[in-house]
């Protein structure tokens, strides 16, 4: 995640559940716990350190009561809190094993070339099967060895309009040579895949258990299943139809 303005906005959308109360599965933390945990993981994962100011920036929440949030997350060995020497330079929090546990993280994939309402409908059904939503999105090299072709957009084009969707909480780039070095660096609860999508669900079950992870892997389906970003390539008058 590029570390701009725009890597500040994920956050929102893990704030916005605890008006709507859509996403959240009943273990025994409170939502701001919760929530908390959600963003010291997207920064973790996205290799930035959450600090105490970029915490109150993401959440807007009184000093006082963040503080004493982070604390009782850290007491309860959720969190690590790496204490800076000086004054200058803020504490940074980091996701403890413990912590990772209490949360469900959903991850899913595609090429995203061109954003379409099935992209919306599949993003936000698979938000709504846990906490976090991790898109992993297609390397230009890798949409030309699947299906011939350069995507319109560019990876990193692809990355920013993808991290822009409200369902989703952060948005990768996978990897060049197969997606399981992806789902390793992730390590999910689920995998939710797209009606289209040729992974094969037992497949990705023994390879996760051949690598020592547990996922449940979801297929979803599609209100809109003959629409496709390579239809829309090859046939405008479809746009039309939607």
């Amino acid at each position: 995640m590029k570390s701009n303005g725009k890597a500040n906005e994920y956050p929102k959308r893990l704030l916005s559940s605890i008006v709507d109360g859509d996403y959240l599965p009943q273990i025994g933390l409170s939502v701001w716990s919760r929530r908390l945990l959600s963003l010291v993981y997207c920064s973790s994962l996205a290799q930035e350190g959450s600090s105490f100011p970029r915490l109150i920036q993401q959440t807007s929440l009184p000093e006082a009561f963040l503080r004493t949030s982070l604390e009782e997350l850290a007491s309860e060995g959720l969190i690590d809190v790496t204490k800076s020497d000086s004054p200058q330079t803020p504490n940074v929090f980091r996701m403890r094993s413990l912590g990772r546990d209490a949360i469900k993280v959903v991850f899913s994939g595609g090429v995203f070339d061109i954003i379409h309402p099935g992209h919306i409908y599949t993003l936000k059904k698979s938000r709504e099967l846990g906490d976090v939503l991790i898109i992993s999105v297609a390397r230009d090299t890798t949409v030309l060895k699947m299906k011939g072709r350069r995507p319109l957009n560019a990876e990193l084009k692809r990355r920013e309009m993808v991290s822009s969707i409200e369902f989703v909480d952060l948005a990768i780039l996978g990897s060049e040579s197969n997606l399981f070095e992806t789902v390793l660096k992730v390590r999910p609860d689920i995998i939710s895949l797209g009606y289209d999508q040729k992974h094969d669900e037992g497949t990705l079950r023994r390879e996760a258990e051949r690598n020592g992870l547990k996922i449940q892997v979801i297929r979803l389906g599609s209100p809109i299943p003959d629409l496709k970003s390579s239809n829309l390539v090859e046939n405008h008058d479809i746009l039309h139809e939607i």
